[in-house]
């Protein structure tokens, strides 16, 4: 589907915007709801105001926001609110309250069929989605299929965005309380941003020729695939907490099965600035006795991994989408949408080594699956770059 389709969702609203992704999709989005709506924006940081100013800025303690969203509701009778991302604390307790006033919930995601879609789904997403996990709800479908419009990379664009926020939000922190945003607002973070173009560089050159891996261990390593460290879906959805304790349980895991196949970590692009989990693997691998059936690698071609793999181990990313489409055996360790029989491999983590070759997912259901998720909260649409989607009906 596209934006247009999305925006025609919405008729007579009294509509409240609360944080949203870094830059100006909230307000170019709200622009074109205002003719048959009537849009609120509340701003918590001065990164917020700058891409979507607004008379509506809270700067109390967390504590309170509770009492004053109750009041912002009913004062200006709320019936729609529109946020990006449903387990930030500020959203959490938005969200809470509007449930029990029943005001509809739309939360914007990144994309569950990346690299061309965002994720917009009423009452959450990712692992707070009301989806059916019941195989039989998706095998009855038809196959849906779409041409969508192919995008570019925007991981430029979304770094100058975050500069930018991070920036307006440092300066100006005394106008508002920073300890509301679900991460640091400080110069380190700043500094982290300067430091994700160094070790980009870094790993281009030193893990320059790292796609040979796939084809050197064809069919013969495992592909697991690190999130984000501080990924609240991480922390909430994920009995372990932590891709620490990931790594290590995967690495634990791993040794014991005795695999003659070898272990790909691939670190998250996203993570580069804040995490370098080479000790940890160095040190445990070679307490272990198996260094050299381990691979750490922070850039590669996704898809040919993938294609490669003898099998894939996350925890809810979306990259496991991509994994079932590419017929590669997947487990999940967490919560996650497609974390469904005959999607993905349903028993233990340490069985999955030996057995990964012979499990076979319904591709038919995977196809079925996805094109549910094109028809129904799939937008072909991206968050950071030209915004010529936004045409209503198109």
């Amino acid at each position: 589907m596209n934006i247009g389709s999305l925006i025609n969702k919405f008729n007579n609203e009294n509509i409240l915007f609360l944080q949203g992704p870094l830059g100006p999709f909230f307000k170019r989005f709200s622009k074109c709801l205002t003719e048959n709506n009537k849009v609120y924006k509340i701003n918590f940081t001065a990164g917020d105001f700058v891409f979507y100013p607004s008379k509506y800025n809270y700067k109390d303690n967390l504590s309170n926001l509770k009492s004053y969203l109750d009041n912002f509701y009913k004062t200006n009778n709320i019936t729609c609110i529109i946020l990006f991302g449903d387990t930030r604390p500020i959203h959490e307790i938005a969200i809470n309250l509007a449930k029990r006033q029943d005001i509809k919930i739309y939360v914007f995601e990144e994309g569950y069929l990346r690299p061309n879609y965002i994720t917009c789904e009423l009452n959450g997403v990712n692992a707070n989605s009301l989806m059916s996990k019941n195989k039989n709800d998706y095998k009855q479908l038809n196959i849906y299929k779409e041409n969508s419009k192919l995008f570019k990379s925007s991981f430029n664009i979304m770094a100058l965005y975050a500069l930018i926020y991070y920036t307006f939000s440092i300066i100006f922190a005394c106008f508002y309380n920073n300890k509301n945003y679900h991460r640091p607002l400080n110069v380190m973070e700043l500094f982290r941003w300067f430091r994700h173009f160094y070790r980009k560089a870094k790993y281009y050159f030193k893990e320059k020729n790292v796609d040979n891996l796939a084809k050197k261990y064809h069919k013969k390593y495992f592909l697991a695939v690190l999130q984000v460290h501080n990924d609240s879906q991480i922390r909430k959805h994920f009995k372990d907490k932590g891709m620490k304790k990931f790594i290590v349980k995967t690495i634990k895991s791993f040794a014991k099965s005795k695999s003659k196949s070898v272990l790909i970590f691939k670190h998250h692009p996203l993570d580069i600035a804040y995490t370098d989990y080479t000790n940890i693997i160095n040190e445990l691998t070679k307490r272990l006795g198996i260094s050299d059936k381990v691979f750490y690698i922070h850039r590669g071609h996704l898809p040919t991994l993938l294609r490669n793999a003898k099998g894939c181990i996350c925890i809810n990313s979306t990259v496991g989408m991509q994994a079932l489409y590419h017929n590669c055996p997947t487990i999940a360790l967490g919560n996650a949408i497609y974390d469904i029989d005959a999607l993905v491999y349903k028993k233990s983590l340490d069985s999955f080594w030996q057995n990964a070759h012979n499990f076979v997912s319904d591709y038919d259901l995977c196809l079925k699956f996805q094109g549910y998720l094109l028809k129904n909260n799939q937008y072909n649409a991206n968050f950071y770059l030209n915004f010529k989607e936004f045409e209503i009906g198109n």
